[in-house]
């Protein structure tokens, strides 16, 4: 059984740190088509355009809206996913009446 969990709570931080890096690259995709007009000279806008050349091409070209729907939809299901993950200090409970009410307001919080 512990060597199950172990798994499970590897593979669901291994969810977590992947969501965490997507959500940050789209974060800032997101960012960058919303704002890149209104804020052209944005510290923000020049760091994104070097970091992510290439995904800035393809939202500057005539496909943009399309990219920047993408990006938002991949940007809500990362978000989804890092709140799905946030479990893992659950481990640090013993099982007791606290592991089962942190369970439910797990499941509370997702919904």
């Amino acid at each position: 059984l512990r060597a199950k969990n172990k798994v499970l709570s590897d593979t669901l931080a291994a969810v977590k740190e992947s969501a965490n890096r997507e959500l940050k690259k789209k974060f800032d995709m997101v960012w960058f088509a919303k704002y890149r007009y209104r804020y052209p000279n944005h510290e923000a806008c020049k760091r994104i355009d070097l970091e992510y050349k290439e995904e800035i091409e393809k939202l500057r070209s005539d496909d943009g809206d399309y990219y920047h729907g993408f990006n938002s939809g991949v940007l809500a299901a990362a978000r989804m996913f890092q709140q799905e993950a946030d479990i893992l200090h659950i481990n640090d409970i013993d099982v007791s009446p606290d592991l089962l009410a942190e369970s439910a307001k797990h499941k509370q919080k997702i919904k």
